[in-house]
């Protein structure tokens, strides 16, 4: 079975090593939960550029989470599946990594996919 949905809302002692750890290893995650893990940054929350089926991720209260890397994972999954998509993220300021990276997500994302909904402190991005 794969894990399709977790709920670490208000795990505070988790660290970021932890989440980014528990989060590679279960790519195939389609709803991540988080609220009110206030230690948590934006370094943790990179292995979701590598979940194809991401539809969920609630960074409600997530005060260690700068929305740059919100609006960032927001653009990522807006391109369009099975394509390139480049067009919706910054030109040259990406890492090869992070071009890399987007460019497997968008190839492996079914045409079908929904967009993915991600909340913060002000609600729905």
């Amino acid at each position: 079975p794969v894990l399709s949905e977790i709920d670490l809302s208000w795990c505070w002692h988790l660290s970021d090593i932890g989440l980014s750890t528990l989060l590679a290893a279960a790519p195939g995650l389609q709803h991540v939960k988080l609220a009110g893990m206030k230690n948590v940054t934006a370094g943790s929350l990179a292995p979701c550029c590598r979940m194809p089926r991401l539809r969920e991720l609630d960074c409600t209260s997530c005060n260690g989470v700068a929305d740059m890397m919100l609006e960032f994972l927001h653009r990522l999954f807006i391109g369009p599946p099975c394509s390139g998509g480049s067009e919706v993220l910054p030109q040259g300021s990406l890492t090869p990594c992070v071009a890399q990276a987007a460019e497997q997500l968008w190839m492996r994302r079914s045409r079908a996919a929904e967009h993915v909904q991600i909340k913060n402190s002000f609600g729905c991005g």
